[in-house]
């Protein structure tokens, strides 16, 4: 429950415990991905797209329950912890794992449905709530001083650009990117060779009238 000293969670803060708890969620797939391609013995990047959207499936259900989890029972993701916020209920009632699954599934469907809107909301809401906090009715506090953004930001760089080297690192270990440059050399060297040849000028009717 709110009260007059009250400081609401900013866009910035939410948005930096948001991309860092998809990339801890995303870390599970994306090692389980790595496993697979380096103890496959194919070389074509087709079967590891399958098994890409499978686990990109897999990731959806185990960032579902790590956030109705979290929620519910320490009101924070790690990401929110770090950040110093805190997820509360409008009228001050205990949260649950059913608040929690309403909010992070039709909660974040009505804030994601154009554009994302609902979410960049929070930037012009006077108690810093997003749609799915409306529809939740929870809002995001502020409990203890976050991370500094001086540290917070290079440590999620450095996340994501090993995520990035490791993927680069397994797909050349098989070849793929070879055959990913060859084949795209191949395309420009036919698109090149397929130069469709100019239209020629239209012949404009003379009016016989205005010759000299």
């Amino acid at each position: 429950m709110e009260n007059k000293n009250t400081i609401y969670g900013g866009f910035g803060t939410r948005f930096f415990a948001l991309i860092f708890d998809d990339l801890l969620i995303a870390s599970i797939p994306f090692v389980l991905l790595l496993l697979i391609i380096n103890g496959s013995e194919s070389n074509s990047p087709t079967p590891y797209l399958w098994v890409a959207w499978e686990l990109f499936f897999v990731q959806w259900i185990i960032g579902l329950l790590y956030k109705v989890v979290t929620y519910a029972k320490y009101g924070a993701s790690l990401g929110k912890i770090l950040g110093g916020l805190e997820i509360v209920k409008e009228d001050g009632s205990p949260r649950t794992y059913r608040d929690g699954l309403f909010r992070f599934t039709v909660g974040y469907l009505v804030s994601g449905v154009i554009w994302w809107w609902g979410f960049f909301w929070v930037i012009k809401d006077p108690k810093r709530q997003g749609f799915h906090d409306h529809v939740a009715e929870t809002f995001v506090v502020k409990k203890h001083s976050s991370l500094p953004l001086a540290v917070a930001f290079p440590i999620l760089l450095c996340i994501v650009f090993l995520y990035i080297y490791l993927i680069f690192q397994s797909l050349s270990q098989k070849g793929m990117l070879d055959k990913a440059a060859s084949s795209w050399s191949d395309f420009t060297k036919m698109m090149e060779s397929h130069t469709p040849t100019p239209l020629p000028s239209p012949i404009l009717p003379v009016d016989e009238g205005k010759q000299i």
